[in-house]
């Protein structure tokens, strides 16, 4: 994607952002904490162990690009949904692409001719932690395809061709029942 003399750099995963020394994320992250090592080792010492630990039925991987998801949408304020668009692009003949498209129309990633755009956080500013946290779970599992070397086990092959996402003007999933492949 690139406007006219122009070139737009498409971001992965937060943690590959945050290793890679030429990264914008890294850079900034680096000039605004200089002593990031020292702020970790203390805020590792501080938190002690785990408290609460991951699912074992959750994929790690699945989770961390969850989070990602997550801080891109608290730190950025018009984020894009292209990573996941083109995670996609990967399964349009599985069940699961038709969910996945009236997710980011639904979010407002999407125009009718599937040009990627911004996404207005504030608009959802109304709906909890669990309806964000679902949301990124989502867009994580959409962007497996494009990251992972295979998606066989990922929890997004247990859609089924009636599986379906509600638009962001309806109740919160977590107000009805979930399908039993969500849960």
């Amino acid at each position: 994607m690139s406007a006219p003399g122009r070139s737009v750099r498409v971001m992965s995963a937060l943690t590959y952002e945050v290793a890679d020394l030429n990264s914008p994320v890294c850079v900034w992250l680096r000039s605004r904490f200089p002593d990031h090592k020292e702020i970790q080792a203390g805020y590792r010492a501080a938190a002690g162990t785990a408290r609460v630990l991951p699912s074992p039925e959750v994929a790690l991987q699945t989770q961390g690009a969850a989070i990602d998801w997550w801080i891109r949408f608290l730190a950025d304020p018009a984020p894009t949904l292209g990573l996941a668009l083109s995670g996609l692009a990967e399964i349009q003949g599985l069940p699961c692409f038709r969910a996945g498209m009236r997710l980011l129309a639904g979010l407002g990633g999407i125009d009718r001719n599937l040009t990627v755009t911004a996404v207005d956080p504030a608009r959802f500013a109304d709906r909890g932690d669990e309806w964000w946290a679902r949301v990124c779970y989502a867009l994580a599992l959409l962007t497996e395809p494009r990251r992972a070397y295979s998606i066989e086990g990922s929890r997004l092959m247990q859609l089924d061709a009636g599986s379906d996402v509600p638009w962001p003007g309806s109740p919160p999933r977590c107000a009805r029942s979930p399908p039993p492949s969500c849960r």
